[in-house]
């Protein structure tokens, strides 16, 4: 809705012990200007945002964050593309930034406690529309509006599917036509359980409205809708593939390949000089102001000075960091500023986020493992 629509909605709250509230508010795109939508969760007396489309995660009003972070009983951490804030008190929003696409999950004991245009969660049907003043909404547009914030006296209108239909490109139609429409379908397992019908409409409108396009053939807005509809399939038990169409690779050149394709380098010009070099820290005592007493900013110099040498230019450098405590207990990568690689000029934020103590994993082996997980070069 961009510019029609700037207001905020309550997507989920907490009404019985006022430990969560969700928001869906207007944001802008740092590169592009354009408006687009955020996610702020308010927990712990933080407020916590999450602009999906930017791929960016602040806590509170600073202008860096760093993660892994531990607020409270909340843990924010972020593996690959996967977002994730997961509070001991029982609730969880994890976000594909890649896909666009987050998904909140509550326990058991916030059993019809809550309210929001995510719903009641107490297994009925009946209230899912109810409108933040008590009432059984009539349309959807009624029941979204009702849970706008005051400051705002603007309306939500319905999506014409039939302007989507016929305004997609003929590209989007027949790659939501793949999705949802033929019998082949990566998904059609998961027809006869999951009404794949809202998901085609989705894939339309997202397919031919997404506000931050970009190259990458699977950021189209299409794929958002397959995960959608991945996410709520694996939700009856029924667990989907990835379609080939909506996973890429990004090459030093800029252009994609699609998952499984070879690219043959002929020239030696075409072979990328590069390095993507990944440190392991243990959080414990023994690596307590880890920038100074073990010389890390020295070695990461030396280190960049001899791959320069032997010719190998454009180098990135990561933190992964285990075994201290939460949320440095388990292998988690370090993000500073939404960064998982940066230059070696720019590494050593990363080091002086660990936080030391004597935590109870020393397992290097999985921490190996999440690191070699992480999204290097091809």
């Amino acid at each position: 809705d961009g510019v029609a629509n700037q207001c905020s909605y309550v997507l989920a709250h907490d009404f019985y012990n006022q430990s969560f509230t969700v928001l869906l508010e207007p944001s802008v795109l740092e590169k592009s200007g354009r408006h687009s939508r955020k996610i702020t969760l308010i927990f712990e007396d933080q407020l916590l945002e999450v602009d999906i489309l930017d791929a960016s995660v602040r806590i509170g009003r600073n202008i860096t964050t760093a993660l892994p972070a531990q607020i409270g009983d909340t843990v924010v951490y972020r593996e690959t593309d996967v977002l994730t804030i997961q509070s001991f008190k029982g609730f969880k929003l994890t976000c594909s930034l890649q896909y666009h696409m987050c998904s909140f999950d509550l326990s058991g004991w916030y059993f019809g406690k809550t309210a929001g245009i995510l719903g009641t969660m107490n297994n009925e049907v009946y209230d899912d529309y109810m409108t933040s003043d008590h009432r059984y909404a009539s349309s959807k547009e009624q029941f979204i509006n009702s849970w706008k914030l005051p400051e705002c006296d603007g309306d939500v209108q319905s999506i014409n599917q039939t302007v989507n239909f016929y305004a997609a490109s003929n590209e989007v139609s027949q790659l939501c036509e793949s999705f949802y429409r033929q019998k082949h379908s990566y998904f059609a397992s998961c027809f006869p359980i999951v009404d794949a019908t809202p998901f085609f409409e989705m894939c339309l409108d997202l397919g031919q409205n997404m506000v931050n396009k970009t190259d990458d053939p699977s950021n189209n807005g299409a794929c958002t809708s397959a995960l959608a509809y991945m996410e709520a399939c694996s939700l009856e038990d029924m667990p989907l593939r990835v379609p080939d169409s909506c996973i890429h690779c990004k090459l030093i050149n800029g252009s994609y390949v699609p998952e499984g394709a070879f690219v043959p380098m002929k020239e030696v010009d075409e072979i990328p000089q590069t390095s993507d070099v990944v440190f392991l820290v243990e959080a414990k005592l023994c690596n307590e102001n880890i920038t100074t007493s073990k010389s890390i900013k020295a070695l990461i110099q030396s280190l960049h000075k001899e791959l320069q040498e032997l010719n190998i230019t454009d180098n990135r450098y990561s933190v992964l960091t285990f075994g201290g405590m939460s949320p440095f207990d388990r292998p988690r990568s370090i993000i500073v500023n939404d960064n998982v690689f940066v230059t070696h000029e720019y590494i050593e934020p990363f080091f002086n986020h660990i936080a030391t103590a004597e935590g109870s994993n020393d397992d290097i082996f999985d921490a190996i493992i999440v690191a070699s997980k992480l999204v290097f070069r091809p």
